[in-house]
């Protein structure tokens, strides 16, 4: 076989697209493109990896950058979630029996809005008719009637302390320290002169008529104070009485609507008990006595504990959610308890002030997360790692254990998480992760390889037209015709150095589809054809190669020293590749070969460049 066989034709250096294995006139004509291209080995383990419910089979998307990760990931979840059955909503509401710990409810999708209305409701119903039916008629005399009754018991029993007394001669008297036993002397109390003239057997006679009638006088107050116990709790029971058909007649119904569902029973329970041990908050309230000069706020019971906290809400016709958390921090991720600064800088806080994270969001549903963004946030990866292990989701303070001392806060009930979590990054992070982190591979079980070329087939083109035409008419660009289509795969071809397959950076090829639009419409062209697409390339080229240039001028200059003609021994030209940014370029080198007179013997190359021996 001679050189002039072995020489490779000119035209075989680069791939030629045909114009005419497409059938369109522009793209304007064909229809979008449903899915992605190519990346069946990734299509693949994302169907695996989202049909599998059980702990620990999330994803993680590897590849390059523009390699559609993002794109496929959302087309293939946003056909699957018309078929997932709405996820729940959540709400927050008061523990009366841990205030510290609110408690979490669950309902059907789109039903939260309509318990919290109910409860406000609830609410308004009370605050109106508690306190016209605490002022009404019927009760005033209902209570009137029992204080009489037991103020006429406890009279009777001084009534008959105060004969038996004066029988025995002594009364009943009160004094700055209470009721007591004194004798008397022709209807007078007894001097001290008249007593310490009494006789010895009169005066023990005296003191043990005393004596006893103290007891008696004891006994009369303990029954008085047992009285006083009953009057309370008859006007207690009273109100309860009161307030439960108050109460009731407005929240029976709330426990016959919510019937189904057990928590939410026992919390409305305790909302009813702890609205009857509250009546007098409902009474109208007197503003305290004004000091000259200053002016003091009514003082206003508060009703936030009867309130319900919406956390989440999700549509019941929409399937399940689909949420992308572009910044994943820790509060971002797992949601955040806020605080309110009163008067003198003191930050309060209560069960309304949760807000709810990308998980609340996303539970029940997918949640779209960035490897780069999770691994950099303070906190974000180990508790997302917690969460993942635990099945729950738990909003906390993270930074209480860096704190001298610790703050009041809320612990609110976690919240059981349902979701498929997706991964998003480069294969040099998902390695990493792989071999230094001990627990990912238990909780991203799936990887979905995304290459960044496809091998070229009749097929392949085709869908690359379709992409062509979801971007135009996405964008509203310039529709192209077969010809800008054929360049804008010849392009692709090239940038792989591959003329069987087809690069899969569809964020550059996305870019370059925009730049021919540009340029041709900025000439008025009606489509972008093969020439806008060059158009576009070249003057990319023109952007970044300033340097390429440079090195051009040096070599016509003799700057840089590269012989093109003729030969010389010991000396060949090579070509060195440089990539600076987005550009990559081919520089001419100068091999020289300069030979000597070695030592004798023989010389084992492979050894004195440390290639063999028994270290290699």
């Amino acid at each position: 076989m001679s050189q002039r066989d072995c020489k490779v034709p000119v035209e075989k250096l680069r791939w030629v697209c045909d114009p005419a294995l497409f059938s369109f006139r522009t793209t304007d004509e064909i229809a979008n493109l449903d899915g992605s291209i190519g990346q069946e080995r990734a299509l693949a383990s994302i169907d695996f990896g989202l049909g599998m419910t059980n702990n620990g089979f999330n994803l993680y998307l590897a590849g390059e950058p523009g390699t559609g990760r993002s794109s496929t990931i959302n087309s293939m979840l946003k056909r699957r979630v018309k078929e997932a059955p709405p996820p729940s909503d959540w709400c927050y509401v008061h523990n009366f029996q841990q205030p510290d710990a609110p408690l979490a409810l669950s309902l059907p999708a789109g039903k939260g809005a309509g318990f919290a209305a109910d409860l406000s409701e609830l609410l308004d119903y009370v605050r109106d008719n508690i306190p016209s039916a605490l002022e009404s008629k019927e009760y005033e005399t209902n209570r009137v009637s029992l204080i009489e009754q037991y103020q006429e018991k406890n009279g009777e029993i001084f009534s008959d302390l105060e004969k038996e007394a004066a029988g025995k001669g002594f009364a009943l008297q009160r004094t700055v320290s209470g009721l007591v036993i004194v004798p008397q002397k022709e209807g007078r109390n007894f001097t001290q002169e008249e007593y310490e003239a009494l006789e010895k057997g009169e005066r023990e006679g005296i003191d043990s008529l005393g004596r006893e009638l103290t007891e008696k006088l004891n006994d009369a107050l303990r029954q008085v104070r047992e009285n006083e116990k009953a009057l309370r709790d008859a006007l207690a029971q009273l109100d309860r009485e009161l307030g439960l058909s108050a109460v009731g007649h407005h929240l029976n119904p709330l426990k016959e609507k919510y019937a189904g569902f057990q928590k939410i029973l026992r919390y409305l329970e305790s909302v009813q008990e702890d609205l009857l041990l509250n009546l007098e908050d409902f009474k109208p309230q007197v503003a305290p006595p004004q000091i000259p000069g200053l002016k003091l706020p009514k003082q206003e019971p508060t009703f936030e504990r009867y309130e319900v906290n919406v956390l989440v809400e999700n549509d019941p016709d929409n399937g399940a959610p689909i949420i992308f958390e572009a910044n994943p921090t820790y509060n971002n991720l797992f949601g955040r308890i806020e605080n309110i600064m009163q008067m003198g800088g003191v930050a309060t806080t209560n069960f309304t002030l949760i807000k709810p994270g990308a998980l609340h969001r996303a539970n029940g549903g997918y949640l779209i997360v960035d490897a780069r963004e999770v691994l950099i946030n303070p906190f974000a990866w180990e508790s997302l790692k917690r969460c993942i292990r635990s099945a729950e989701i738990r909003i906390e303070d993270v930074l209480e254990q860096y704190r001298f001392m610790t703050v009041v806060s809320l612990k609110p009930e976690p919240i059981p998480l349902h979701a498929k979590i997706v991964m998003i990054g480069s294969l040099w992070i998902y390695y990493l992760l792989f071999y230094l982190e001990p627990d990912y591979r238990k909780f991203f079980k799936v990887k979905a390889d995304f290459d960044s070329r496809i091998a070229r087939s009749p097929e392949i083109m085709q869908d690359y037209a379709l992409f062509v035409a979801t971007h135009c008419k996405k964008e509203g660009l310039l529709p192209f015709d077969p010809t800008g289509v054929a360049a804008l795969l010849e392009h692709a071809s090239r940038q792989v150095e591959d003329q069987e397959r087809l690069s899969a950076q569809f964020t550059e090829l996305s870019d370059l589809i925009r730049e021919a639009s540009y340029w041709a419409r900025r000439s008025e062209a009606e489509v972008v054809d093969r020439a806008w697409v060059r158009k576009a390339v070249q003057e990319k080229t023109y952007r970044s190669n300033r340097i390429e240039e440079r090195i051009h001028e040096l070599l016509a200059e003799g700057v840089i020293l590269c012989d093109t003609s003729g030969g010389v021994v010991g000396q060949i030209n090579g070509l060195s590749v440089v990539t600076l940014g987005d550009y990559t370029f081919g520089k001419p080198s100068r091999l020289t070969t300069r030979v000597s007179l070695g030592r004798g013997g023989m010389v084992n190359i492979e050894r004195e460049v440390k290639l063999s021996g028994p270290i290699h």
